[in-house]
C-alpha cells in the first residue's frame, strides 16, 4: 500500500469512528486527507472498500501484536494476563477500533454484513486456540474474551471523557484483579 492509500485509512477510519460509515462521505475524506487524495487508487474504488480495508487494518495490526503477545507467555493464568495487558495495550493506542465497533452495534452501515463475519476478534481467536494450564476447569475462554473485549473497548471508548474520574492505573489493576477471580 502507498503513502497516499495509507493516509486514505488512516483519515477515514477516524472519521468512521468519529461519525458513523453512513453519515462519511467520500468528499469528507478526501476533504481531510488533503492534496495525497489525487493519487490514492483506494479513494477511487469507493467508500465501501475503504471501510472493509479499515477493518482489515485494525485486524491484522490486533492479530500481529496478540500473536506476537501469546508467543512470549506461558500457558497459565499468568499468559492470560499478559495477552489481556497487549489487548487493553491495543486498544487504548487505537481508540478508533472500538468506536467503529461501537458505531455498528448503533446499525451504522446496516446493509455491510462483512465486519463481524471476516473480522472475530483477535483475542477471542489467540485466547480459545490454545491450551492453558492452571486455568479452572469450568472457564469458557470465549465468554471471557468478550466480557474483556467489553470491558476494555467500553472503558476506552468512554474514557476520553471521564480519565480524571477513573484513572486508567485503576481500571487496569481492576481488570487483573477481576482476572485472578475468574481464572
Amino acid at each position: 500500500m502507498d503513502e497516499a492509500d495509507e493516509k486514505v485509512l488512516v483519515v477515514a477510519t477516524r472519521l468512521f469512528a468519529e461519525l458513523g460509515f453512513d453519515t462519511t462521505t467520500l468528499g469528507m475524506i478526501a476533504d481531510a486527507v488533503g492534496k495525497e487524495a489525487e493519487e490514492s487508487k483506494l479513494l477511487r474504488l469507493g467508500k465501501r472498500q475503504i471501510y472493509r480495508d479499515a477493518f482489515a487494518r485494525l485486524h491484522a495490526m490486533e492479530m500481529a501484536r496478540l500473536e506476537s503477545a501469546a508467543r512470549e507467555v506461558p500457558d497459565g493464568p499468568e499468559g492470560v494476563h499478559h495477552l489481556v495487558d497487549a489487548f487493553t495495550d491495543f486498544v487504548t493506542e487505537h481508540p478508533e477500533f472500538p468506536a467503529l465497533w461501537s458505531q455498528r452495534s448503533l446499525k451504522d452501515a446496516i446493509d455491510l454484513r462483512f465486519p463481524e463475519r471476516e473480522f472475530p476478534p483477535p483475542l477471542l481467536t489467540v485466547l480459545t486456540s490454545r491450551s492453558w494450564q492452571g486455568l479452572r476447569r469450568d472457564i469458557d475462554l470465549e465468554l471471557l474474551s468478550w466480557m474483556i473485549i467489553w470491558t476494555v473497548s467500553c472503558y476506552v471508548f468512554h474514557s476520553r471523557v471521564s480519565e480524571q474520574d477513573f484513572p486508567f492505573g485503576n481500571f487496569r489493576r481492576r481488570l487483573h484483579a477481576l482476572l485472578d477471580q475468574i481464572l
